[in-house]
């Protein structure tokens, strides 16, 4: 089998995996699911103005097992604001793009390393990349984690980050 069929077929044996452990970030009644294989970029912008509800919030830290502290940071909210939010609780636009933002790179980040344990790995370590801090560290901006999609794919491609 040449590489190019194994890569094939290690994605295509993933593929279940990348998408079930994507849905865990979004409730059932968004079905936007693995949203850059899915939906049109005009239902992601809609989902974005209408407003993420606070339970893909609670998912998407799930995930990323990110503590409320952490994930305020990340929104640039504070955690007492975080704290008040009930479920009916849609966020704000900017709230609502980091969290489309963060599980795009977390959907690319399992399609890289094969599944989400290693991903979760690699975000947490200090890279070279990045002048040794941890890729968690750039989560806060968009700027940050259009950084880490791009190192990503230099990975992706063999090229050495």
């Amino acid at each position: 089998m040449n590489p190019l069929n194994q890569k094939t077929n290690k994605v295509l044996k993933n593929e279940s995996l990348m998408v079930e452990e994507a849905a865990i970030a979004y409730s059932p009644a968004m079905k936007i699911g693995y949203i850059s294989n899915t939906s049109s970029e005009m239902d992601v912008l809609n989902l974005i103005k209408k407003g993420i509800p606070k339970k893909a919030l609670d998912k998407t830290m799930q995930m990323m097992d990110f503590s409320l502290d952490e994930m305020s940071s990340i929104l640039h909210v504070s955690e007492r604001t975080l704290r008040r939010y009930d479920d009916k609780t849609h966020l704000n636009i900017e709230q609502s793009e980091r969290i489309i933002e963060l599980n795009n790179l977390y959907n690319y980040g399992v399609e890289v390393f094969g599944n989400l344990s290693n991903f979760k790995s690699w975000i947490n370590s200090p890279i070279m990349a990045l002048g040794q801090q941890k890729p968690k560290e750039f989560l806060d901006t968009s700027l940050g984690i259009q950084m880490l999609k791009n190192i990503l794919g230099r990975i992706e491609q063999g090229v050495y980050s």
